[in-house]
């Protein structure tokens, strides 16, 4: 029993950490907390062509390659980057 109610306390705690987050998010994005339905709303009208096109700044962009660990194996960052760019049209 006592397992259980330290579960849920956990559970309460964590969910209040991220309550408490997305507010400080909307607070520096907004300047103001804003309700869910406004967040769903904004949600609702993003279309594919948006995110096509963020999709499409993103990767145009120079890659960041960062690495943890034994790094033997791991290919150097020009060929890395330059997949990148054939898979994106970018290389002739």
């Amino acid at each position: 029993m006592l397992v259980l109610f330290v579960y849920l306390i956990h559970t309460t705690c964590m969910l209040q950490m991220v309550a408490l987050k997305d507010t400080g998010r909307q607070v520096l994005t907004y300047g103001e907390r804003k309700p869910a339905e406004h967040l769903l709303k904004l949600a609702e009208v993003i279309t594919l062509k948006d995110i096509s096109s963020i999709a499409q700044k993103l990767l145009s962009s120079l890659l960041t390659m960062a690495s943890y660990g034994n790094v033997y194996y791991l290919l150097p960052y020009d060929i890395v980057s330059d997949k990148f760019k054939s898979k994106m049209g970018l290389l002739s």
